[in-house]
């Protein structure tokens, strides 16, 4: 193999090497982005589920309460 044929192959190997190593750092960028979004919309249906119970908690409060039995159109939560 000539000296002018080696250069370019190294050349080559070189170009397909970065092509590589872009790649995979694309890769790596775009999984990254993935995840947050993953911990983004975890988090989001954690809060929905809280905010359920709660409401949930507050109208068997309510329909329990001696207020909401002796006049249901009047039943809002009693005092605290």
């Amino acid at each position: 193999m000539s000296g002018g044929a080696q250069r370019r192959q190294q050349g080559a190997t070189l170009l397909v090497t970065m092509v590589l190593l872009l790649m995979i750092g694309v890769v790596a960028v775009s999984s990254l982005g993935g995840s947050g979004r993953n911990l983004k919309v975890a988090g989001n249906m954690q809060m929905r589920n809280e905010s359920l119970a709660a409401a949930q908690a507050l109208i068997e409060q309510t329909l329990s309460s001696a207020a909401f039995t002796r006049d249901p159109a009047a039943g809002g939560p009693p005092p605290p």
